[in-house]
This record gives structure tokens, sequence and C-alpha cells, in this order.
């Protein structure tokens, strides 16, 4: 997709920076206009979800991730949009 220039997404629970920057820096490499969508919910919801799941996570693991989250930042990419608690925001950077 990159080489020919077709939109696509990708869905990746990049909870850190250091962990997306090398991702957008290989699509704007290919000029590729970046859209982060970041989305966050309640924590009793997610353990709720969590729970639900076929192969449930511990909430130890659940939290350990929780500390290291690094939403996105405004300018980390082209766009970034934010669906926070039921509320959806939007900034488009370039």
């Amino acid at each position: 997709h990159l080489r020919t220039g077709r939109s696509f997404v990708w869905n990746a629970t990049n909870i850190t920076r250091m962990i997306r920057t090398p991702l957008i820096r290989l699509c704007t490499d290919y000029k590729m206009r970046v859209r982060i969508v970041y989305i966050e919910t309640h924590w009793q919801e997610l353990l709720r979800r969590n729970q639900v799941r076929s192969q449930p996570l511990p909430e130890e693991i659940l939290l350990r991730l929780a500390d290291k989250l690094e939403p996105p930042r405004i300018g980390e990419a082209w766009e970034v949009k934010f669906a926070v608690w039921g509320r959806f925001m939007s900034d488009q950077c370039r």
C-alpha cells in the first residue's frame, strides 16, 4: 500500500510515542498522510470488555499498560483525532 500510495487502516495499540514514531515515519517517508485516532473509555468499561474477551488479560497487565500510556500529541501526525469517553474531538495539523 505504501509503494502504490493506496490508503489503508492499521489497527494497532501503540501506547507510547516511542512505538508510534517509527511507524509514522515509515508512512510519511512514502508521502502518506497519517491520521491517528485515539480512543479511550472509562476504566470500568475497559475492565468489562476485557472480561468478555476469549482470553482476558490479568488486571495487573492492564494497570501496567495504563501506567505507560502516552496519548498522542497534536502535531504527531497529519491529523490526530480523540474519542474520549464518548466525546469526539479532532485537530487537523496540516
